[in-house]
């Protein structure tokens, strides 16, 4: 991670006040995947994300986009997943410890799945005994 996108990123973890201002305003012309990553959280933006994708040249970052894509996406199960796998792998990485602890948007129903049945619906075989 370049030396200039450390400091603000080390401020987010520390919940400074002033560090997501910091973290948005480096995030326009960086290419830090960690501090994109973090705009893209703190933004819900996936363009942030798309762009740290772009440049996540080691898997190490790879497995932190698609973190954060599990995040955004609120796909909690996942994200819990992917945690303890890039934990285990890299235990120092700190903004994926971040992401974690952070409130997991409420996901949309998958479009290509059709909700499950309703119990008082269901065909006489399924149906609850009341």
């Amino acid at each position: 991670m370049p030396n200039n996108d450390t400091a603000p990123l080390s401020r987010l973890l520390g919940d400074h006040p002033d560090a997501p201002a910091e973290v948005l305003a480096r995030a326009a012309s960086s290419t830090c995947t960690p501090l994109l990553v973090a705009a893209a959280i703190l933004t819900g933006d996936p363009l942030h994300l798309t762009r740290a994708a772009g440049h996540a040249t080691t898997t190490r970052d790879r497995q932190l986009v698609a973190v954060a894509d599990a995040h955004l996406r609120g796909d909690a199960d996942l994200l819990h997943v992917l945690v303890r796998d890039h934990l285990c792998e890299h235990p120092d990485n700190l903004i994926a410890a971040w992401i974690a602890g952070r409130a997991t948007p409420t996901a949309d129903p998958t479009p290509d799945r059709p909700p499950g049945p309703d119990p008082d619906n269901a065909p006489p075989t399924h149906r609850r005994n009341p």
